[in-house]
């Protein structure tokens, strides 16, 4: 989630947004040649809300609220005669704030392309960080050059003994069924997890689609503290590698 998503309310903009900080694990920061605006009234409170985030997030890790923060900084291109404005100078102050304190380890980037490629990085640090904790937590064994999707039909059948769902799938359904027949009763957010569980029982004669990115990220959104099966979790895993070829995985 970005800042830019933070829903309206009466209440001071930066305590909204610190609400949607403290729903994440991870922190990213990029930063130009703009360091923003003072996010309250107090003489002595943070200058931007960039810092006042960063900070707060800072603080969560060491609290062990937080997992990770990464920061991208692009390169200003500016003549080296011209004096920086204050913006800019508040930029680079704090970069070298960075590098003198040597408690975070930021990269530099120049543009488009290469933002992509060094975020896309991260982010699949992150993924293969969750999993690996998620699979660590449920006391299985994994492969460090094995693929998550990588699993023999024997192996998916014995985990899901119960029946041909898991329990969680089990009680999604058990609770959509239970909903009024309205229009409001059911979330895009439902029909894209409904869109997941069929496609984690699809078999050979089925239509080769995915989940879409759209619906894979609206299942992460939503989903993200519930109790996704295994069967889910590994065809959130599948449908993201076909994205990998056209740079259009789920983020």
């Amino acid at each position: 989630m970005g800042w830019e998503e933070a829903i309206p309310g009466y209440q001071r903009a930066q305590d909204k947004i610190n609400e949607d900080l403290d729903r994440c694990d991870d922190f990213i920061g990029i930063m130009w040649d703009k360091w923003g605006s003072k996010p309250s009234n107090e003489p002595d409170g943070y200058t931007s809300g960039f810092e006042a985030e960063y900070y707060r997030s800072a603080q969560r890790i060491e609290a062990g609220l937080m997992k990770d923060m990464a920061l991208f900084f692009k390169a200003i291109d500016a003549p080296s005669s011209m004096e920086p404005g204050p913006d800019i100078k508040k930029v680079l102050n704090f970069c070298q704030k960075c590098i003198d304190e040597k408690t975070i380890f930021f990269q530099d980037f120049s543009g488009v392309d290469s933002f992509k490629s060094a975020v896309r990085t991260k982010l699949m640090e992150i993924g293969w960080r969750e999993f690996t904790d998620r699979v660590i937590a449920e006391g299985d064994n994994i492969e460090d050059d094995q693929p998550p999707m990588a699993q023999i039909d024997g192996e998916k059948s014995s985990a899901n003994a119960s029946g041909l769902l898991d329990d969680e799938a089990k009680r999604f359904l058990s609770a959509i069924l239970d909903r009024l027949d309205d229009w409001d009763a059911t979330e895009p957010s439902d029909v894209a997890r409904l869109r997941l569980i069929a496609a984690s029982i699809s078999r050979s004669g089925n239509d080769e689609t995915h989940l879409g990115t759209h619906d894979a990220n609206l299942v992460f959104r939503h989903y993200r503290n519930a109790d996704l099966s295994n069967q889910e979790l590994t065809a959130l895993l599948d449908c993201g590698v076909p994205g990998f070829e056209h740079q259009n995985a789920p983020q």
